[in-house]
């Protein structure tokens, strides 16, 4: 088993850390939203250098595809949602209840928006693109209030992809 290892990567809205876990498991997430580089192992300038690249251009615009990582551990009914997340298409977001039900389980928003909540790969499975049904943004990196940090990067994330202004 090896160390974990971080790589930062420039997303225009502070430092974004790409994260391989000791036993291979990959995370992402902005150091300023929970994620402290001492807590996510030793620098690496050279990890994942294909998926280092593609979060780039993510961040340029570019459309990028990330269906080949891994869906990191979680509960079953998490995975499901995160799967479900990943099938939203770049420039569209669905509602907690439309993940809900796209994960088997409707009546569960609430439980769906918690999964988002703890989504450990947040770009490559886009919890960004899920809002809320009564038209707000609902929450993002555990943040709910709309002048929050975590709250303008959902929006610039969504504008960045051409989603319809929430």
């Amino acid at each position: 088993m090896s160390e974990t290892r971080h790589r930062v990567i420039p997303s225009g809205w502070g430092a974004f850390l790409l994260i391989r876990d000791g036993d291979g498991t990959i995370r992402t997430g902005w150091a300023g939203f929970g994620s402290e580089r001492s807590e996510v192992g030793r620098p690496d300038p050279r990890l994942l250098p294909d998926l280092a690249a593609r979060l780039r251009a993510y961040f340029e615009g570019s459309p990028v595809r990330f269906e080949d990582v891994p869906i990191a551990a979680g509960t079953p009914f998490q995975r499901s949602c995160w799967r479900a997340a990943r099938s939203i298409p770049r420039g569209r977001s669905h509602t907690y209840a439309e993940l809900a039900a796209a994960a088997g389980s409707p009546r569960a928003f609430r439980a769906a928006g918690q999964a988002m909540r703890r989504n450990p790969q947040p770009i490559i499975t886009p919890c960004h693109r899920i809002v809320g049904s009564a038209g707000g943004l609902g929450g993002f990196a555990g943040a709910t209030a709309g002048d929050s940090e975590a709250i303008r990067t959902k929006r610039r994330l969504l504008a960045l992809e051409g989603a319809p202004a929430v």
